[in-house]
């Protein structure tokens, strides 16, 4: 068996306590910069918001790679494999860093842009540890990315609908463009969940649910795009579809 609910609750408790310290560590840091000077603001965030990254995506890896370990000790899984940390894609804070004080930025909230920002590459480190070990322990049978909100967008589900019954390495078989494979949008709280055999700790219902919506998407994307059935859709067509069939985001 894999973990259970409970713990799989608990490990998504533990990723939204790091949510929330990393809002508080960015708040305090705004109230203690100069606002006034753009130039040194932007020169101080550029220094001082990679070093939040880091500091506390190191904290979600390693609460990845325990909850790793505690699922391969449920799944009483072969072999010897202790997982180890991964790290997130900092380059990404600099990135948003740069554009949040560009002329195109177009958002209206340069504060909230870059607490986004952060989170995400903090996510970025938990969901690389849980890729990178299953990669590296032979005996995984791979991962599957599971919503922790109520209300997934359309994205996150056909992610989590990565393989039929969602019980394998997540490849895209629903997505044709490879690299939606590696994409989380800025607010994302999906999880990745090791599995060994077995389907992902999904609510009662909840893949059903999914797939229904999924099905109603890929319907209303032959109706919109006038192809026929025999036709392939792209992904971007059918989260077009998803959205306006479900009303999700």
């Amino acid at each position: 068996m894999s973990v259970s609910r409970k713990q799989f609750d608990a490990f998504a408790r533990r990723n939204l306590a790091i949510d929330r310290a990393v809002k508080r560590a960015i708040d305090e840091l705004w109230d203690m910069l100069d606002k006034d000077d753009l130039e040194s603001l932007l020169n101080d965030l550029a220094i001082q918001l990679p070093l939040v990254a880091d500091k506390f995506g190191k904290a979600a890896a390693m609460v990845s790679a325990e909850f790793y370990d505690a699922s391969r000790v449920a799944a009483k899984a072969k072999g010897m494999f202790s997982a180890t940390t991964a790290s997130g894609a900092l380059w990404k804070v600099d990135r948003d860093v740069a554009y949040a004080f560009s002329d195109d930025f177009a958002y209206n909230d340069v504060k909230s842009f870059l607490t986004q920002s952060v989170q995400g590459v903090v996510r970025d480190y938990g969901r690389e540890t849980i890729r990178e070990n299953c990669k590296q322990d032979r005996w995984s049978d791979g991962y599957c990315s599971v919503p922790t909100s109520d209300n997934p967008c359309a994205f996150c589900i056909i992610k989590a609908l990565g393989s039929p019954g969602g019980n394998k390495r997540y490849k895209g078989e629903l997505l044709d463009e490879e690299v939606y494979e590696d994409a989380w949008h800025a607010d994302c709280k999906c999880i990745l969940e090791p599995i060994w055999g077995e389907s992902p700790n999904w609510v009662e219902g909840q893949y059903d649910e999914y797939w229904d919506m999924y099905q109603a998407g890929r319907t209303q994307a032959y109706n919109d795009t006038g192809k026929s059935f025999t036709e392939g859709l792209t992904a971007k067509e059918v989260l077009s579809g998803m959205r306006k069939a479900n009303g999700v985001s």
